[in-house]
């Protein structure tokens, strides 16, 4: 039994996301782990046992949590997450399900929007706004590892579907050798969060004067927080002593919402990283 604060099971890697010696990426692949409810305040149970070469985890999760994000903060209360993970030899499976009873989004720019939408239409207001919405997660993840090589991966979905916030549906999957203190790797991540707007028949609805502002707005403030991207990333990680890693990767991150036309689009690009991993 844990109680306090501390990091949720949501991942493969939950356990030890911050210790960056512990697996072989420099960084756990954003697209599924860029989540904002990685810690909680609250109390875990775990339960282990062994039928007999099948070894299994069993854990359940309830608190409440709050971080910084996109500018704002989210706040969660009454969140249950459950998770399974069982290892059978070198095959090991995990599944991973969660919700928020009471999830509440506040941002200055997204809060004047929804209150200058709410003076012509409270009921899309009120679709709009994350205040004490229910969000849902789901995770999937497998992975194969004979100790010469691994592949793996994990598929997430997380949804707080009465709220101007898209679904994401998010995954990747990455293989390796390990040839002595070498371990080349490659990976794929993508994340998909841009979806058809709602609340258009809301819009349909209204007098037709104000179809098109607030249609706009809708749709800009739904827009806004898009996402859809993918990384593939060609990277090596050297061994030097058994608590030392130095990393290398190359990563093509590709943008593909066309949102040339905004201040902040992120485009197109490489990048090249180098890091150095000590334990003690």
């Amino acid at each position: 039994i844990t109680a306090g604060r501390f990091l949720l099971p949501v991942f493969r890697y939950s356990a030890s996301l911050d210790v960056g010696y512990s697996y072989h990426w420099i960084s756990a692949p954003k697209a599924v782990y860029d989540v904002t409810f990685n810690n909680i305040n609250g109390v875990r149970y775990d339960y282990t046992n062994y039928a007999g070469d099948f070894e299994y985890t069993a854990q359940v999760s309830y608190g409440n949590y709050e971080e910084e994000i996109s500018g704002g903060s989210v706040d969660g209360k009454n969140v249950v997450l459950t998770s399974f993970e069982g290892v059978y030899e070198s095959l090991k499976g995990r599944l991973v399900w969660g919700r928020g009873g009471s999830t509440t989004f506040t941002q200055p720019q997204v809060d004047a929007t929804v209150a200058a939408i709410r003076a012509a239409s409270p009921e899309l207001a009120e679709a709009l706004e994350m205040n004490e919405d229910e969000g849902t997660f789901l995770g999937l993840g497998l992975e194969y590892d004979n100790f010469n090589w691994f592949v793996s991966g994990e598929y997430t979905v997380l949804e707080t579907e009465d709220s101007f916030s898209a679904k994401d549906v998010a995954y990747y999957v990455t293989a390796g050798i390990r040839m002595g203190k070498w371990t080349p790797h490659l990976t794929y991540q993508t994340r998909d969060g841009e979806h058809d707007v709602k609340f258009t028949d809301i819009v349909s609805a209204l007098p037709a004067p104000l179809q098109a502002p607030i249609g706009g707005a809708n749709a800009g403030l739904q827009s806004a927080f898009f996402e859809d991207f993918s990384i593939t990333t060609l990277g090596v990680r050297y061994d030097a002593m058994a608590n030392l890693a130095i990393k290398a990767e190359i990563s093509r991150y590709e943008n593909n919402i066309d949102n040339s036309t905004r201040a902040d689009a992120v485009l197109d690009t490489d990048v090249l990283q180098v890091s150095v991993n000590y334990v003690f």
